[in-house]
Order: C-alpha cells, then sequence, then structure tokens
C-alpha cells in the first residue's frame, strides 16, 4: 500500500503509546509499518534528504502530538504518553488530523508560529487536507521552484546568440571536471550560426585523452535529436568519448544508440544541462540560503 502521509500516522502511534509505560520509538516505527502493511521496499524509501519516508513522517506525526500535549518525551527516542493523550486515544475511535488540536490550548502557538513585522508572534494556519510533513512541502516547494527557473533558464538560452550558446557549453562541461587544471584544456571549432558547436577538451595536458563534444540548440517546438544524428555524431569523432548537449530533447532511439555503441557517447538534454547550470552556478545566482535544524540527541545525553 502506499507510504501513509503523517496525519495518518498520529491515531495508530497515539494508541501504540496508549498501550505502553514507555515507547521507543525505533520499535514504535518497525510496528506501525506492520500496522501499515508496508513492504520492505516501502520502508527502505528515502525522500530528498536520504531519510526514510515513512520514519520521517511517523517523527513528525510524533512532533506534532508533543505540540498537542498528548505525549511527552523521555530522554533520546523515547515518549510517554499524558492524561491528556490518554483520552483522546479513548475517545477518537475514528481517527483525527492536526486542525482538531486547535481546540488544545497553545497547540497552533507551539505547531506553527509566524512572527508579524510588529513582533508578535501569530500561528500560521493549518490545513485539514494537509498531507505532507513542514520538510516536504519545503522539498516541494523547491523542487517547483527549481523546475520552473529551468523552463525560464532554457527560454534565456533559445533567445541568446548561437555564440553564447557555444561558449556556455563549454562552461558548463568543464565546470563538470572534465579539462580541470589544465590551461587551455577547451577548444572550440563550431561556426557561429549553426546552432550548435563542435570541439573538445583535452583531459590531459598533452592532449592524448580528449572529449569530444556536439550541441544542437533547438527551439521550444518538440523537435528532438535522432538516432541518425547521433549515430552521425560518433562517427564524426576520432576518439571514443563523446558528449552530445541540445536544449531539446533526444528520441528513444538516439538513447538506445547511445547505449548500443562502442563509444561512450554521454547524451545531455535541456533539463540535464540546466541542472548541471544549476549545480555549478552557472547563469543563476543565489539569493537565499535556509539552514533546517534538529535537535542533536546526542548532547542531551548525561554521561555521569
Amino acid at each position: 500500500m502506499p507510504i501513509p502521509d503523517f496525519q495518518s500516522i498520529l491515531k495508530p502511534l497515539l494508541d501504540y503509546a496508549a498501550a505502553r509505560e514507555l515507547v521507543v520509538m525505533s520499535e514504535a516505527i518497525d510496528a506501525l509499518g506492520m500496522h501499515f502493511k508496508l513492504s520492505e521496499k516501502e520502508l527502505a524509501q528515502e525522500n530528498s534528504g536520504g531519510t526514510p519516508t515513512f520514519r520521517n513522517r511517523v517523527h513528525w506525526a510524533r512532533q506534532y502530538l508533543v505540540f498537542a500535549k498528548l505525549v511527552e518525551p523521555q530522554g533520546r527516542g523515547r515518549l510517554r504518553i499524558t492524561p491528556l493523550g490518554r483520552e483522546w486515544s479513548a475517545k477518537n475511535v475514528t481517527g483525527f488530523k492536526i486542525p482538531d488540536f486547535r481546540i488544545i490550548p497553545g497547540f497552533e502557538e507551539r505547531a506553527r508560529p509566524k512572527r508579524q513585522e510588529s513582533g508578535e508572534i501569530t500561528p500560521a494556519p493549518v490545513k485539514a487536507e494537509t498531507r505532507m510533513t513542514p520538510r516536504e512541502e519545503i522539498d516541494a516547494a523547491i523542487a517547483q521552484m527549481q523546475q520552473s527557473l529551468i523552463v525560464n533558464l532554457l527560454d534565456r538560452i533559445h533567445g541568446e546568440s548561437a555564440r553564447f550558446f557555444e561558449l556556455l557549453v563549454l562552461d558548463v562541461i568543464q565546470s563538470m571536471g572534465y579539462g580541470a587544471g589544465i590551461i587551455d584544456s577547451a577548444h572550440h571549432t563550431g561556426k557561429s550560426g549553426d546552432g550548435g558547436i563542435d570541439g573538445f577538451i583535452n583531459m590531459d595536458r598533452l592532449g592524448l585523452e580528449r572529449v569530444y563534444l556536439q550541441a544542437k540548440r533547438y527551439g521550444p517546438d518538440g523537435k528532438a535529436i535522432t538516432r541518425e544524428q547521433v549515430a552521425a555524431f560518433a562517427g564524426s569523432i576520432p576518439g571514443d568519448k563523446g558528449i552530445f548537449v541540445t536544449t531539446a530533447r533526444f528520441t528513444d532511439g538516439a538513447r538506445e544508440f547511445a547505449k548500443q555503441t562502442q563509444k561512450r557517447i554521454i547524451l545531455i538534454d535541456g533539463e540535464d544541462l540546466c541542472r548541471h547550470m544549476l549545480n555549478a552556478k552557472r547563469g543563476v545566482r543565489v539569493v537565499r540560503t535556509y539552514e533546517l535544524f534538529e535537535i542533536d540527541e546526542d548532547y542531551f545525553i548525561d554521561e555521569a
């Protein structure tokens, strides 16, 4: 079954706590995994931060139960249900969602404080249909903004000159580590106005090993690089390594040929090119950096 959203975990986790004097979170996660009949594959599925998604959602459910004062932490990785939590476990047979906690004094202030310009702190609204944890909401927002940026980047590239595109491709490929540390490693051999470039990058100081490049700048009209174009590129390079870059996409036939040919041909489509630009900070700049914090449980361990 699909991995449950964190609000669906609230009631089962509270019921699990109600049946025990003390809850060990690692044991609770295993028990809840069996409760929701999750497979090993589903339990191992990770979010963008490399944390198992289900485990992360269980911990967020725990955190909101703490905000609601239904459970209370009892040291590292442990919690205990409160008298109020026992009441909620017994009376809410069908379960509950975060907005149901609004009747608990102080919940919204603890859960989602929002500081206004005046300095007053007021709670941000909590929606009943919320299915993602705050971390997942951040990841989704970042992914959406990044996808929008990629679209805008491609639009800008299409609007620039052929020479600009040629220099951009060389710069991006070098930023990925090709020819790193070698003076004048990149050599451009293309002609202005042909919509693409031909060139190579020396991988050693004597130029004994080279990576050959070709780029095709197609507009946003659905045109794709074909198998024949990739085969022609592979046949034209004197070496055995090549990178074919396009602002468009590659057909399935083109990708299949790149896998089958004896030469090592790497295909970089428009989205891949833009993602490499983001990673190398080419054509973009960082406007704001956020840090996410979590409790360092080791700090609170008393060794005495």
